[in-house]
């Protein structure tokens, strides 16, 4: 996970710090619009390996993709610290659990294959790193190997490392973190430092963080519309489309349905799941007919063919 000097390192997030704070949809899933290519570079707020790619929803620093699907398969997935930046340099390591397996063998290594740490656990699927404080500028990767003869290396996973923050870099966000902090209070804030979390690549700080607000409270669709991106750029899209689905149930605004719609149609498409994804497009498109929305109508009914073509 190679970081780019170019971009600034972290501009505060002047929307979420102003002296009106924004309202956050703590009810509803999040209305999604555009952000223009320029203003995307102007608010990278960390480093990214390649270019700051704009989403509807903020800035990503993106790890290239190595295919467009995923399968499903019986292997403990990496699922955090995984493609994302972090601010806990000793780091809480996660993983898919694996069919059959009783124990886990869990290492931690360097870019250049130094093995810094290693335990091994059994019938749970989590342990904190328990090696010396983890380094900023180096890239690391987590390993899980099974009693089964598993191993989370079957992924092939480009990019699927993680990276600590430099001091300054941290400081920098704890400081944002802490006016949003004294800004907004208890759904709005836990949203809001997500939001910022996400922006900032530290999906695993993201994620942990509305995990925590859904297990409180599971009747909150904008958390599970963030958590469904989050695992979208962390690129575990059977999670995305758990999440997506919580997010839909809840919702009622026509509009954010479309979208979580379409995003379930592009999920299912990378799960090389055809049927559920033309399904879920289909309604898609339904919802942009009685939005009046031609344009993203058409751009429905073109993903649909190419799916139909390619199936």
């Amino acid at each position: 996970m190679k970081i780019r000097a170019s971009l600034p390192l972290i501009v505060p997030l002047v929307s979420l710090i102003s002296q009106t704070p924004p309202t956050v949809m703590a009810t509803e899933a999040r209305a999604i619009t555009a952000i223009p290519w320029g203003d995307c570079v102007q608010i990278a707020k960390i480093r990214c390996r390649k270019e700051c790619t704009p989403s509807p929803d903020g800035c990503i620093c993106t790890p290239s993709r190595s295919d467009e699907t995923f399968t499903i398969a019986n292997i403990p997935y990496i699922l955090s610290p995984r493609s994302t930046y972090l601010l806990d340099n000793q780091p809480l390591l996660r993983w898919y659990a694996v069919e059959g397996a009783t124990s886990y063998r869990v290492r931690v290594k360097r870019e250049d294959g130094e093995l810094l740490w290693e335990t091994e656990v059994k019938e749970v699927t989590e342990v904190r790193y328990g090696g010396e404080p983890l380094e900023s500028g180096v890239d690391y990767t987590v390993i899980v190997n099974t009693d089964t003869g598993a191993s989370s290396l079957e992924e092939e996973l480009e990019g699927g490392g993680f990276e600590i923050l430099t001091t300054e870099e941290r400081e920098e966000i704890q400081t944002i973190a802490s006016q949003l902090s004294q800004s907004l209070t208890g759904e709005e804030q836990v949203l809001a430092l997500g939001e910022l979390y996400q922006q900032n690549g530290l999906f695993t700080e993201a994620i942990a963080l509305l995990e925590s607000l859904v297990e409180e409270n599971n009747q909150i669709p904008a958390a599970y519309q963030q958590l469904g991106e989050l695992y979208q750029y962390i690129r575990f899209p059977p999670l995305a489309a758990e999440n997506y689905l919580k997010a839909i149930a809840l919702t009622e605004d026509t509009a954010t349905i479309a979208q979580l719609q379409e995003k379930l149609g592009g999920v299912y498409r990378i799960l090389q799941q055809p049927d559920k994804a033309i399904d879920w497009l289909e309604q898609a498109e339904a919802s942009y007919q009685t939005l009046g929305d031609s344009e993203k109508v058409r751009e429905m009914q073109k993903q649909i063919e190419q799916i139909e073509r390619d199936s």
